[in-house]
């Protein structure tokens, strides 16, 4: 067959895509610069290559940037770089690892926070959110105060609006272990119109320690009942299994 033509409409963006990422792996003190530029670009691909080139320079050239940046696109790529940058997750921090600044994560939980929900575009909102669960995974869980102010920012936003959405809400809700997220995750196992929602949901409440009450446990394991009828792979049975256990 004839060989495809390159497109010229994107040229602009992969041309400086590449640009970005050469900065990968390596010093360069125009990289902070010319990476903030894309931070919030519309491509996800700059966005990402400008995040990546981001991590491997100096927290000192380009933290202090991150907890201050208000443009909330930009913001969420530079903290989630942060978080990357600052610390790591704990089965990955090796010996003489420093411990993660509890002082640093609450700084990042709170420009988070200045982060309007309601302004957001719906991949942004997923954004956000991945960048709240990827602050937990790598310093830990927060203080108690912040944990409580944590829970009552997120515990009206669920259910929300989409599958997506919820899939990344209620594990938050669950880690932060809300004393709502019993009954609203059990409220939303009875209602969702796809076999794969319910498992979402179901995945999400076997870690939930708080909020339990005898009728909600009864509705929770009367489910798996219900599941058992659930078709798919051959590996599915043992997963369900797994869940319940």
């Amino acid at each position: 067959t004839e060989p495809s033509r390159s497109s010229r409409r994107d040229r602009r963006d992969r041309e400086k895509r590449h640009e970005l990422e050469a900065f990968h792996g390596k010093d360069n003190p125009e990289a902070v610069k010319e990476a903030w530029r894309y931070l919030g670009d519309e491509d996800r691909a700059l966005r990402h290559a400008a995040r990546i080139a981001l991590e491997w320079q100096d927290l000192r050239y380009w933290q202090e940037k991150a907890l201050q940046e208000e443009d909330p696109r930009k913001a969420i790529a530079a903290l989630v770089a942060l978080s990357r940058s600052a610390s790591k997750d704990e089965p990955h921090r090796g010996e003489g690892y420093p411990e993660p600044s509890k002082d640093l994560q609450a700084r990042i939980l709170q420009a988070l926070d200045r982060i309007e929900w309601e302004d957001l575009e719906a991949g942004d909102k997923l954004d956000l959110l991945r960048a709240y669960e990827l602050c937990f995974t790598r310093f830990g869980q927060p203080g108690e105060e912040i944990r409580q102010g944590l829970v009552s920012k997120f515990e009206p936003l669920f259910p929300g609006e989409t599958r997506e959405i919820n899939a990344e809400l209620g594990p938050i809700l669950v880690y932060l272990q809300a004393p709502s997220a019993a009954e609203k995750l059990v409220r939303v196992l009875q209602t969702p119109p796809t076999q794969e929602e319910q498992i979402d949901m179901a995945r999400m409440l076997r870690a939930l320690k708080t909020g339990w009450t005898p009728e909600l446990r009864q509705e929770y394991f009367n489910w798996f009942l219900r599941a058992a009828s659930f078709k798919g792979g051959s590996s599915m049975a043992g997963f369900l299994r797994d869940i319940k256990n």
